[in-house]
């Protein structure tokens, strides 16, 4: 796994778990606003993976970049990709919330993992 990026963590506002329906609605609301011209700070295309937490199911999550430190000035790099990918990342965000907005809580992150 990577060692940081950014990523949408929705949580549901009623606090069940994230059931496979929530996760296909989701996937199907993420791919009507996907934005083809958005991609990480190394100019890639967005990774749109998603994932739930394994044990309680509270969260999921929508991983949209990653990278790996090692690969020179990694201070730098984080702070550049951060710059990057959280407007992006705040942007689908927005756009998710007018679709899903009433059912999950989202936050826009750009950390370590």
């Amino acid at each position: 796994m990577s060692d940081y990026g950014s990523a949408i963590k929705l949580r549901k506002k009623d606090k069940l778990p994230v059931t496979n329906t929530d996760l296909e609605w989701v996937k199907q609301e993420v791919d009507k606003i996907k934005n083809h011209t958005y991609t990480n700070a190394l100019g890639e295309p967005l990774l749109y993976k998603f994932v739930t937490t394994e044990n309680d199911r509270s969260q999921m999550l929508i991983y949209l970049s990653e990278y790996w430190e090692g690969d020179g000035d990694d201070e730098a790099l984080f702070e550049f990709a951060k710059d990057n990918d959280l407007l992006q990342c705040e942007d689908i965000s927005k756009g998710l919330s007018k679709s899903i907005g009433g059912v999950f809580a989202m936050e826009p992150v750009f950390e370590s993992w």
